[in-house]
């Protein structure tokens, strides 16, 4: 009950999302070895799957693969949204968010998405856990270094603490009506993360 009371503790005074309630474990998810191997070799084969078909898109664009492979990923899209695709055949999302379920057989990816929902949260469990002695995959600061190092100045940078970070990297989150507006920020204080304070939720490409 002492490290449900700590982690209750540290809960952001906004909340996590809206209109959730969470019951609170007193240690992180448990993955074996194995798993968490294979989970740090997925980025690579996930990135080489979305550099594939963002190919066989464009491609198709052009005429040189079946046209139907562009109007089905442009099916409900508005113009504006595909125009800007368009745009540059090399742009690649900068976020490659698999949904992983854990089965009895092993993970499965239900999903495979650009979105970085979901990114505050983890970021703010993962500190969190770390602060109480748990040895969580990534790392305590691994989703705030990570997500930082993929932003105009976070790669110009590096990966430096430097305080003025705020000009040109603001993101407006609308996704799920989440309330993660400042978890980044609360989870990087001291750390010359002022960059993060805006809301994050849309797509960066």
């Amino acid at each position: 009950m002492i490290r449900v009371r700590s982690v209750r503790e540290r809960f952001p005074e906004e909340g996590l999302f809206a209109e959730k309630d969470w019951l609170v474990a007193p240690e992180p998810f448990f993955v074996d070895a194995k798993v968490a191997d294979q989970l740090a070799r997925l980025g690579h084969w996930l990135s080489k799957f979305v550099r594939a078909t963002n190919l066989l898109y464009r491609q198709s664009q052009r005429g040189i693969r079946p046209g139907w492979v562009a109007e089905y990923c442009e099916a409900g899209k508005p113009p504006e949204l595909i125009e800007v695709s368009r745009k540059d055949f090399r742009a690649i999302p900068r976020v490659i968010r698999p949904d992983i379920i854990l089965t009895e057989e092993g993970w499965k990816i239900s999903e495979l998405d650009s979105v970085p929902g979901g990114i505050g949260l983890t970021a703010w469990l993962n500190q969190t856990y770390g602060q109480l002695g748990f040895d969580v995959i990534g790392g305590a600061e691994g989703m705030i270094d990570g997500f930082r190092a993929i932003l105009p100045l976070g790669r110009n940078r590096g990966l430096n603490r430097s305080p003025d970070l705020s000009a040109g990297n603001e993101m407006v989150g609308r996704e799920s009506h989440c309330k993660i507006s400042r978890l980044i920020l609360g989870s990087s204080k001291g750390r010359g993360m002022g960059f993060l304070s805006q809301r994050v939720g849309l797509p960066i490409f």
